[in-house]
């Protein structure tokens, strides 16, 4: 018997989003098909909350979002938090502290805002270009509605703002980026989860949390199995929400490992992946 998918849970960054940083047509006419037919359609992203906003009501998702990798589970149409872990305050500290002397961008990710040490945040020259105009005006209005607060030492910041923060978002120099998650994972290893997200990226909150966790919370608020969801991921951070659904479906631009753990592997976000693995496994 072919299983139902009860709820369908996407990645952003390099998923749901294709050429330009958008959402093609293509892929919200068929995620439309799929709640029309009473689908539930949310995101699992390594996003803030307020990030993944846009991206929401751009494809018409009817479920709370996870976002924070996991760390912030909340409904968009009511503001109504369902789950949240945040990063001790000590824990952050000393993170900051590791990781400033390595001239390293670090992102504070909030609920409502986000503080980092990098002036111009989400740059990529690329977008500049008059092709990629689309791309720039997505990445302004995320800003818009993620506030980015500049803090030039994170540390006095933190002194002065004591909160905890639900996940740290770090980027910068290949090298510098891998002897910082040496540092945190020896000094803070118990504490944090630190994943990959690329060679120049790293995502860190607290150990234990993963997108999988927050879809575990999302799935229990909307009575459904774990069994009943498929999700589409091409990152890190994807594995372990990728391993426990139903149907974890890989991104043809994912990397390998990624894709060995996954039951299905679709096309690339630049053709179109997501809608290609809709209408095999929930529209067909």
């Amino acid at each position: 018997m072919k299983k139902t998918y009860k709820l369908i849970a996407l990645d952003i960054d390099g998923t749901v989003l294709g050429r330009h940083y958008r959402v093609a047509p293509e892929t919200k006419r068929v995620l439309a098909q799929a709640m029309a037919r009473g689908v539930r359609v949310t995101l699992a992203t390594g996003r803030g909350f307020p990030g993944a906003l846009p991206v929401a009501r751009e494809i018409g998702a009817n479920a709370p979002l996870v976002t924070h990798d996991g760390a912030y589970v909340a409904d968009p149409a009511t503001g109504k938090v369902l789950f949240e872990r945040r990063i001790e305050l000590p824990v952050v500290r000393t993170a900051v502290e590791l990781l400033q002397p390595l001239g390293l961008f670090i992102h504070l990710l909030y609920p409502d805002c986000v503080v980092t040490n990098q002036r111009f945040r989400n740059i990529r020259w690329s977008l500049l270009l008059p092709h990629n105009w689309p791309g720039l005006l997505s990445i302004l209005q995320e800003n818009r509605v993620y506030r980015p607060v500049y803090a030039a030492d994170l540390s006095r910041y933190l002194q002065q703002h004591p909160v905890p923060v639900p996940k740290i978002y770090v980027s910068g120099r290949a090298e510098a980026i891998q002897e910082g998650r040496r540092r945190l994972e020896a000094a803070l290893g118990e504490a944090l989860r630190c994943t990959p997200a690329g060679a120049e990226a790293l995502e860190v909150v607290c150990r234990g949390i993963s997108k999988a966790t927050g879809l575990r919370i999302l799935a229990a608020y909307l009575g459904i199995g774990m069994d009943e969801i498929l999700a589409c991921g091409d990152s890190h951070n994807d594995l372990e929400m990728l391993s426990e659904v139903g149907m974890g479906v890989a991104m043809g631009n994912a990397p390998k490992d990624v894709k060995r753990i996954a039951r299905f592997v679709t096309l690339s976000n630049l053709e179109n992946g997501v809608a290609h693995a809709v209408r095999r496994f929930v529209l067909n």
